[in-house]
């Protein structure tokens, strides 16, 4: 094989592996979009992410279309109960006055995270969009993109999406529309989006 022919096959070559790793990275850009990014390992018992003490926290749960149903009310009750008995924060917003301030704000839809949180006084809002979506084989998995955000803005995660839980119940997302079979996997997602800030403080005890 002359020099020509040498150079044309390592060149070929070379434009095949710069395909397949350009290929690998929008394939690894696509599936962190589905899916988001993994979490870093963490200790048993190690939260993945531990939220500033001290702080008024609210706990939002929003359908990913912006309605709401069953399963976003029962989340977030739920959800608030769990960081008042964890001591999640040294306050709580009660549920009733989020829904009051959610049914009085003007375009609320419209508002950011931050803005929900100061319009129902907290420093620190742990924000969920849910998603139903019918699972292989039937049933519901319910998914949540979770964030924490601060009035300074966002401190966690790294993702933009949010960090993604998700639980399956053998209920059809038509079946859930119900209160009564949406409790149950509406209570297994708040347990879910709770686990990511860890047990009780010890000084919440």
């Amino acid at each position: 094989m002359d020099g020509r022919k040498r150079l044309h096959v390592a060149a070929v070559v070379l434009v095949a592996v710069a395909a397949v790793a350009a290929g690998a990275i929008l394939l690894r850009v696509a599936w962190l979009a589905i899916y988001g990014r993994p979490s870093a390992p963490t200790a048993a018992g190690e939260p993945l992410f531990r939220l500033p003490g001290g702080k008024t926290l609210v706990a939002v749960v929003e359908e990913s279309d912006g309605g709401r149903t069953a399963v976003t009310r029962l989340a977030e009750g739920r959800l608030a109960e769990l960081a008042a008995a964890r001591g999640l924060g040294a306050e709580v917003v009660p549920p009733e006055r989020l829904t009051a301030y959610r049914a009085g704000a003007p375009d609320y839809g419209r508002l950011s995270v931050i803005e929900i949180g100061r319009g129902v006084g907290a420093d620190l809002v742990v924000y969920a969009v849910v998603q139903l979506t019918p699972a292989a084989g039937g049933g519901t998995v319910l998914t949540a993109r979770v964030r924490v955000v601060s009035q300074g803005g966002r401190l966690w995660p790294e993702d933009l999406l949010g960090h993604r839980v998700s639980v399956t119940t053998p209920r059809r997302p038509g079946q859930l529309k119900s209160p009564d079979a949406a409790a149950g996997p509406a209570a297994d997602l708040a347990e879910a989006v709770a686990d990511c800030f860890g047990p009780a403080r010890a000084s919440a005890k």
